[in-house]
């Protein structure tokens, strides 16, 4: 076993106290006329709009900082990174800077049109969108809003042809039939299509047997997660780890002294006991990778 203290590294939050005037600023005075401040690349209604708006950097940007780690740890930057359930591409636009090609899979009109204009805002060309769902077979589909005000949490439902509104395929037949696909391994797996992960997964299962990704998933069901994590244990997955922050100051109750001194973040083994509310990100290690951690 890999000695776990390599995933924690120190990241200041000289911005943390300004962030926190931030928000409460935005809740209080302008939470109500943001519907006024459309942009075409983002919606400040949204869930995920809002957030970047109020903290003034990426939607999970601890996740993104953590996930940048393990990128570099593992050498995964010569690689597909594939993000199933792109939305509006916070995290695909910031996987350009990091693979050498990004697959975006986004199924929804207004996502995948937002998600569009933000790859392009980057200047990049090593990406691709997919308008359509991820699923373990070929079927067809259409989005059922389950918030108006976080369009990420709609849910993908099966229905005929003359009702579709999008594909859905699965993930090794679009590697199959890719050119560039059959050059380059996919190194990097995030996966948040809001319960239909392990559909996800299943339709990819070739392809992770044959390049064992680091895979990146939400797991929101302890039923789901174990249906989850039985599958990826057959597929040579071994190791699952959770985001996890400390205070160098020692004194865990005290935000101001956490806000001078910042905090570590880092990573430890799943916890045998599920907690309420799930997991917003599990990072999923192979046997491969543990082969590639210093001891």
């Amino acid at each position: 076993m890999p000695n776990l203290n390599i995933f924690s590294k120190r990241v200041k939050r000289s911005k943390s106290l300004l962030a926190a005037i931030r928000r409460r600023l935005w809740r209080y005075l302008f939470l109500p006329s943001q519907s006024k401040m459309g942009s075409f690349f983002l919606d400040p209604v949204d869930h995920i709009g809002s957030e970047r708006l109020i903290m003034g950097e990426r939607y999970e940007q601890i996740y993104l900082e953590q996930l940048e780690y393990l990128i570099k740890l593992l050498g995964l930057k010569n690689g597909i990174a594939i993000d199933a359930g792109a939305n509006i591409g916070n995290h695909s636009c910031w996987f350009t800077s990091q693979f050498a090609h990004v697959f975006s899979f986004e199924p929804g009109k207004i996502a995948a049109l937002v998600l569009e204009a933000n790859l392009m805002k980057t200047n990049t060309t090593n990406w691709e969108i997919f308008r359509c769902a991820l699923g373990d077979k070929s079927a067809f589909g259409k989005l059922s809003v389950i918030d108006q005000v976080n369009l990420g949490s709609s849910q993908v439902m099966m229905v005929t042809d003359n009702q579709a509104e999008f594909e859905v395929l699965r993930g090794d037949d679009v590697l199959r039939n890719h050119e560039l696909a059959a050059r380059l391994p996919v190194t990097l797996m995030k996966i948040d299509v809001e319960g239909g992960e392990l559909s996800v997964l299943q339709g990819f299962q070739t392809s992770i047997e044959k390049d064992q990704p680091l895979i990146c998933i939400e797991a929101l069901d302890e039923k789901q997660w174990n249906l989850i994590s039985a599958f990826l244990k057959k597929c040579g997955y071994v190791l699952f780890m959770t985001p996890t922050s400390s205070h160098y100051s020692g004194k865990a109750n005290s935000r101001i002294t956490s806000l001078v001194s910042g905090i570590r973040l880092g990573m430890s083994e799943m916890k045998d006991e599920f907690p309420k509310g799930g997991y917003g990100m599990i990072f999923c290690l192979s046997n491969k990778h543990l082969l590639m951690l210093p001891n």
